[in-house]
């Protein structure tokens, strides 16, 4: 602990540094993959931040901060696009010759003095290529052009950004197709270019996917865009997804330039959205024609048929019609021989029923007079028997009944001491009172 240790300042370090870079001027080209990128409004300077991959491309082996400053940039970025048809972006591997800079607060940077665009082109033509090799060796490269056309799709999954003039142009073209075909369309919104568009139409893909039976084709749309815009369309996972899609994709991606990934691997690429729709109306005018013929056809064969059927109707009623007067000649003397044996059954039928009648008609005047005969006895031993039972009759014979408030007195029991009663007799009544 007694050692003196001698010590700089980190400031004096960073100028150290700062020294030895700036000694020794290092300038050279380096190849990096953009990660970030900025523009400042303000300056117009372009701040970057280059990065390095491992072979497997799953980890980050280098990265360093890089600046083009505006004047600079201006100029590299007209050169780079006017080559490549792109605008620098995220994820694009450039070749740029730079100086090694270093400050004392910011630490190591790159300033960028030149970018080769021919680099990028041949990158990503490069990238492209193996993308497509990489196709062809799962056998997947053909397979959604090997799906079945509906010859009339018209449960149409789109693929597209909700605001993008594209989508708006696709639906107004299907709305003003001529034959006002009824479509179904159904929106599934992605992010169309960048580096999350990927993903982005693969989910969508998969969420049509789920509804699969709910659609005849899907149409993948976007409007015009530089060649790093459509960068997005030459991912190998995006292809795959389209290539092995089970019901057929059209791409709609907007550009004239060569096909991108996902355009040759689709069912069929048509170069804007309103193509495609043009596309999808021209298959369905197709199928409408393909229809009206065979109406045609087959009302003309309706015709003939039933033109032949009269022929023969006509033909089998001529032979038919001497066997039918025959026919209804021999009813019609089969029908008289009825109706004579008909009517002379009837005939001995009423006679019969009519000497039944009469004899009906005696039985009830006699069973009538017994009955008659037998009442009349009946009533006169009811009366004789009626005067036996006479009240009045019963009281002349010496026999009396007692009311009490005019109700008949049946029981001893009815009656209490002190009772008023009345004593009904032949010749009248009297009043007693019980005790």
């Amino acid at each position: 602990m007694g050692e003196t240790i001698s010590a700089i300042s980190l400031l004096e370090l960073n100028r150290s540094i700062r020294s030895l870079i700036d000694g020794a001027q290092i300038e050279c080209w380096v190849v990096g993959e953009i990660s970030e990128i900025h523009v400042s409004a303000a300056s117009g300077h372009c701040y970057l931040e280059l990065i390095e991959k491992s072979a497997d491309g799953t980890s980050i082996v280098a990265r360093q901060k890089a600046s083009i400053w505006s004047t600079t940039y201006r100029m590299a970025r007209a050169c780079f696009e006017e080559a490549t048809g792109s605008s620098l972006a995220v994820g694009m591997r450039i070749l740029v010759r730079v100086a090694v800079i270093c400050h004392e607060v910011y630490g190591i940077s790159l300033n960028v003095k030149d970018i080769e665009p021919t680099f990028t082109m041949g990158e990503m033509e490069r990238q492209r290529r193996t993308t497509i090799a990489r196709l062809q060796a799962d056998g997947v490269m053909d397979m959604n052009r090997e799906c079945a056309m509906p010859k009339a799709p018209l449960r149409i999954a789109v693929i597209s950004s909700a605001t993008a003039a594209g989508y708006g142009d696709f639906l107004k073209q299907l709305a003003d197709s001529g034959r006002h075909f009824r479509f179904a369309t159904r929106l599934f919104a992605a992010t169309m270019q960048g580096t999350t568009a990927p993903q982005s139409i693969i989910a969508a893909l998969e969420s049509v996917n789920e509804s699969i039976a709910d659609f005849d084709v899907v149409v993948i749309i976007r409007g015009g865009g530089g060649r790093s815009d459509l960068m997005c369309f030459d991912d190998y996972d995006l292809a795959a997804n389209i290539a092995q899609f089970p019901i057929p994709v059209l791409t709609g991606i907007g550009h004239e330039r060569d096909d991108s990934v996902a355009d040759m691997v689709a069912y069929r690429r048509l170069k804007t959205p309103t193509a495609v729709a043009q596309f999808i109306i021209g298959l369905l005018e197709d199928a409408a024609c393909e229809l009206e013929t065979i109406s045609e056809r087959m009302r003309d064969a309706v015709e003939c048929a039933i033109a032949a059927c009269h022929d023969e109707l006509r033909r089998i009623a001529m032979q038919a019609m001497p066997v039918v007067h025959e026919l209804v000649r021999s009813q019609c003397r089969r029908l008289d021989a009825m109706r004579q044996q008909a009517y002379y059954l009837c005939l001995s039928r009423l006679q019969v029923e009519s000497a039944r009648i009469d004899s009906l008609a005696q039985k009830p005047r006699l069973l009538t007079q017994f009955r008659l005969r037998d009442e009349s006895r009946r009533l006169q031993m009811l009366a004789m028997q009626t005067q036996m039972h006479d009240p009045e009759a019963m009281l002349k014979l010496g026999y009396a009944f007692v009311t009490a408030n005019g109700v008949p007195v049946r029981s001893r029991s009815a009656l209490r001491p002190g009772d008023e009663v009345e004593i009904h007799l032949a010749d009248g009544k009297v009043v007693a009172v019980i005790k």
